[in-house]
């Protein structure tokens, strides 16, 4: 009997520790999962807006897109997520030229597009974050005038960066050099007028008039996200220099199509005897034509065979954020 009750408590003993043990595993699976943020990684961010924005949902992706200035307030759960942000500005109007009929036939030149850039992998904690959407500039009233530069637009992090671009050059009127931007404005007609610089990584120059005068006196386009305003000189074509190519971003709807959706900041074309083309997506064309509202397009040279000859308004720009939906 001694024997065998030391048998029974020794038994008891090693089917209790096999109990404690299982008991154990479970917890520590539950932990080492909470541990590598599994009990909390698919929590949505909870957050509220103002400026009346688009939400798209689309692949893993959540967007919000800004055509008006406004808010993102983060409600709850961003602490896991990175945010990527596009940013484009206003960009400028079109300069003023001389209208058809007045023996001078000259334009003026083409606005340039808005800065746009993007950036990536932003932190953004529990908070009220601004969004600032820059309008657009109005085309120069007549030979005399240049256009009006853009606004700039910013996506300002509370308690962090401020993610801004500049604002896009006027075109030059009729005898008046463009200005610098996030795109350059393109030069006036008359005589040797130098476009304006771009910024370095949110566009690119405005084209150049090269000639002392004579007809048609054609102007150069502003310049644009995707390429620089062509330059423009005397000649018997008549035909105002192209703005510059416009960008592409895919954060508002995972593509680059549609016009302030997924094609950006084009450059106003330039105007002449004949007017300039546009120079890319919502740009307008040389001739007093208006850009495309939110697409930091620049507006079209007056001037030329145009009725008027004031230089066509900026498009305003625009904000998008996006971050991956789990």
């Amino acid at each position: 009997m001694f024997r065998q009750d030391r048998t029974n408590p020794s038994t008891a003993v090693s089917n209790w520790k096999g109990r404690k043990d299982t008991a154990r595993g479970w917890p520590s699976t539950a932990v080492s999962t909470w541990l590598n943020g599994g009990l909390h990684s698919g929590e949505p961010v909870e957050y509220s807006t103002s400026g009346s924005p688009t939400v798209r949902t689309y692949d893993n992706y959540t967007s919000v897109h800004w055509t008006g200035s406004g808010t993102f307030t983060i409600t709850a759960n961003p602490s896991n997520k990175k945010f990527d942000v596009w940013v484009v500005s206003g960009a400028g109007g079109g300069g003023g030229g001389y209208e058809a009929g007045t023996g001078w036939n000259g334009g003026g030149g083409g606005g340039g597009a808005g800065g746009a850039e993007a950036f990536t992998a932003q932190t953004m904690g529990v908070a009220e974050h601004t969004i600032t959407v820059g309008a657009g500039g109005a085309g120069g009233a007549n030979k005399a005038s240049n256009g009006s530069s853009g606004v700039a637009s910013s996506f300002a992090i509370n308690g962090g960066s401020t993610l801004s671009c500049t604002e896009g050059g006027y075109g030059g009127g009729w005898q008046y050099a463009g200005e610098a931007g996030g795109s350059g404005g393109g030069g006036g007609g008359h005589g040797s007028k130098a476009g304006g610089s771009g910024t370095a990584g949110e566009g690119n120059d405005g084209g150049s008039h090269s000639g002392a005068g004579g007809q048609p006196m054609e102007a150069p386009g502003g310049g644009g996200k995707g390429g620089a305003g062509v330059d423009a000189s005397n000649s018997p074509s008549g035909v105002g220099g192209a703005g510059g190519a416009n960008g592409t971003n895919d954060y508002a709807d995972g593509t680059t199509s549609g016009v302030g959706v997924g094609q950006w900041a084009g450059g106003g074309g330039g105007s002449a005897g004949t007017e300039g083309a546009s120079g890319g997506a919502g740009a307008g064309a040389g001739g007093s034509n208006a850009a495309t509202a939110n697409t930091g397009s620049g507006g079209g040279g007056g001037g030329g065979t145009s009725a008027s000859q004031a230089g066509g308004a900026g498009g305003s720009g625009a904000v998008v954020i996006r971050w991956v939906t789990e």
